[in-house]
């Protein structure tokens, strides 16, 4: 994992605009993780229809960041402002290919849908408009193919150049490694909140594994509350987040069922002796 993050870049970052297939998001994404890139953003309107595909990014999507765009405008302003170059595929008179184009820069190119390709607003808003050059008689590639071709390009001109892929520092690459731990762990954001908000004893596990109903129920309880817990720390109430974080799976002792009961017992007789005395 150590090794994947030295080679991580979030320097370079394909925009998906408008797809129609979603199986070829899927691939991106996977071509993406696969050449050392971390990130995928997409443009995508909510009134528009896409064919679904069972085509899966094969657990890509896991570590990747992404990000979802209702706007060409919106999605390559706010790329633009944060200091990425815009490069659509798209031909035209002033077309470069796309070994001209210098990745070392950061750079967001643009891939658009598989009937239009990309739209004239992110043509507009383009500092380079760039191709991948072809010696058939086919005019295009499609759109996963594309974006491979793009990505590996892209990845080995950063070696030639830079010597290295990634461009993390080692504080982000430390903090990049917790991310995926705590992404490769199942229930590891109860777990983390267990820890800060309520440590158990320690004589007591807090997970295990167990075939009995009410184990199982109390861990799926723990689960909804998890959630509850996380969007109330989301707005920023921490106390009411500790609250609600329970202790999955743990079922309450013998002694701590009698204790209860003992308890219930004398609330339930000092109402009978006030009632009395009324």
């Amino acid at each position: 994992m150590q090794q994947v993050i030295a080679a991580r870049s979030y320097g370079v970052l394909p925009v998906v605009e408008g797809l129609y297939d979603m199986g070829n998001l899927a691939a991106v994404c996977r071509s993406a993780d696969a050449m050392g890139f971390g990130a995928v953003h997409c443009i995508m309107n909510p009134s528009d229809k896409y064919k679904k595909s069972q085509r899966t990014a094969a657990g890509a999507d896991k570590w990747l960041d992404t990000r979802l765009w209702g706007s060409t405008a919106d999605c390559l302003g706010g790329l633009k402002a944060a200091g990425y170059q815009i490069v659509t595929t798209h031909l035209s008179a002033s077309s470069i290919t796309i070994q001209e184009v210098d990745f070392t820069r950061p750079t967001a190119f643009v891939l658009g849908n598989e009937r239009a390709g990309v739209s004239d607003a992110a043509v507009a808003m383009a500092d380079h408009t760039a191709i991948i050059p072809m010696a058939g008689f086919v005019e295009s590639f499609n759109i996963s193919v594309a974006a491979a071709l793009i990505l590996y390009e892209a990845q080995q001109q950063r070696l030639r150049r830079l010597g290295t892929q990634g461009d993390l520092s080692g504080a982000q690459q430390q903090r990049l490694l917790a991310e995926f731990l705590l992404r490769s762990v199942k229930h590891s954001k109860l777990m983390v909140g267990q820890l800060l908000d309520r440590p158990p004893p320690p004589h007591q596990k807090r997970f295990f594994k167990s075939s009995d109903s009410s184990s199982a129920a109390a861990n799926e309880a723990a689960a909804e509350a998890a959630a509850a817990a996380a969007a109330a720390e989301a707005a920023g109430d921490v106390t009411r987040a500790a609250e609600q974080m329970p202790q999955p799976g743990v079922a309450l002792s013998q002694q701590q069922q009698q204790q209860q009961q003992q308890q219930q017992q004398q609330q339930q007789q000092q109402q009978d002796t006030a009632a009395s005395a009324a």
